[in-house]
């Protein structure tokens, strides 16, 4: 099976990403729901290529990070692209139409030749009865109609020590961490360009002084001096294309 210092090619992502395109543009069910306010939030797909880039500066920086959940995986793609990097993926999906169709292409993408269909698997249910504990890497995205004083409680009481909390919003209008209360994690940076954003929190391994330091974020509710841990500066990875200022 894969390991986590898997890091798959441009175009085995490009591969997935368009496969999913394809398939949501002709699935009238799922094209409809896209933007459309649902039971336990909207669903949003997300941008494959730019999280690809999240997941490769996770993997260098933290190879210890085996697991993952997809917190409200919506039509599956997220999860498939983890296990590419090597992550035993789980997506947890509440709504039917959309977990039947991660199920479905689920199968489809796991006969590609680059794929692992055995490390990643779906389950229709609500993701607040999920067992964060399980976890070292829980991927959330932000959008309306999440509850998201219950998921920071749930956060607070169950995430492991050393989970790495990824917060996705294609236009990085991130909502979750207002004011930002999670004991157990330091400062958060943003990763962004023109495909998305994602606001990272990092396991507190060290104190943040340790880290480096990047400046002021723009949102004013976190406007504050944000540091990088020392791993990601070993890892080489604070390119401009990617830290958002």
């Amino acid at each position: 099976g894969p390991s986590v210092s898997v890091s798959p090619k441009n175009s085995e992502v490009s591969s997935i990403a368009q496969a999913y395109e394809r398939a949501v543009a002709k699935d009238p069910t799922i094209n409809e729901l896209i933007f459309k306010r649902l039971e336990k939030g909207i669903f949003v797909p997300a941008n494959i290529s730019y999280l690809s880039e999240v997941f490769k500066i996770i993997t260098r920086a933290y190879p210890e990070a085996e697991t993952f959940l997809d917190f409200g995986s919506g039509d599956g793609r997220v999860t498939v692209l983890a296990s590419l990097f090597g992550f035993k993926a789980k997506g947890v999906e509440y709504s039917k139409e959309l977990y039947d169709f991660s199920l479905a292409m689920g199968e489809k993408m796991g006969k590609k030749s680059f794929v692992w269909p055995s490390a990643y698997s779906f389950e229709n249910k609500d993701a607040f009865r999920e067992d964060f504990r399980l976890y070292g890497v829980i991927f959330i995205a932000d959008t309306d109609g999440l509850d998201r004083i219950k998921l920071q409680e749930k956060i607070n009481r169950e995430a492991y020590p050393d989970a790495i909390i990824i917060i996705y919003h294609p236009k990085g209008e991130f909502k979750l961490l207002r004011p930002l209360r999670w004991r157990h994690l330091l400062h958060p940076f943003v990763l962004g360009n023109a495909e998305g954003k994602a606001m990272l929190f990092y396991p507190d391994k060290s104190k943040a002084d340790s880290g480096v330091k990047c400046g002021k974020k723009n949102d004013a509710s976190l406007r504050r001096n944000v540091y990088l841990p020392s791993a990601f500066n070993r890892a080489g990875l604070f390119s401009k294309k990617f830290l958002h200022r």
